[in-house]
């Protein structure tokens, strides 16, 4: 087993530690997937595909990003869009049906680590992250939502 699998295989145990964990935050998560090519000083890896991962109480998202296109998981049990903490700082809401049990959550990724390509175990529907709503920790909320 590579370090990159062994890594991998400890954050997928983290998540489901996490996800069943009654009322836990819902946090967003990464896992980078890359051949070394490029890097940059903050980040490391700037080459190839990486999902973000969103983790709540049994349940979880996953979006999908490479050089190209971004897509999110759909037909999922979400009915309304929900909110999950990025960082200490900002909130996200993401949107209807992008939720899923946490099964098939770590399944998406176990593909993902797996074949590095995006895994076919759920449905996906474009995404443009510039279009996200944020909400930054201490600013008033949307009162629509």
């Amino acid at each position: 087993m590579t370090s990159y699998q062994e890594t991998s295989r400890k954050v997928i145990s983290a998540i489901r530690r996490h996800a069943a964990t009654p009322g836990a935050e819902r946090v967003r998560w990464w896992l980078d997937r890359s051949d070394g090519a490029t890097s940059d000083d903050v980040w490391g890896s700037t080459d190839g595909p990486s999902l973000s991962i969103g983790v709540g109480p049994g349940v979880g998202l996953v979006v999908w990003l490479d050089a190209h296109d971004s897509y999110i998981t759909t037909g999922g049990i979400n009915t309304g869009p929900v909110r999950y903490e990025i960082d200490e700082w900002v909130d996200a809401y993401y949107p209807p049906g992008s939720e899923h049990p946490i099964g098939i959550v770590i399944e998406v990724l176990e593909q993902f680590i797996e074949h590095g390509r995006r895994p076919d175990t759920v449905n996906w529907g474009p995404y443009d992250p510039s279009q996200q709503e944020l909400i930054f920790k201490g600013q008033a909320e949307n009162p629509n939502r």
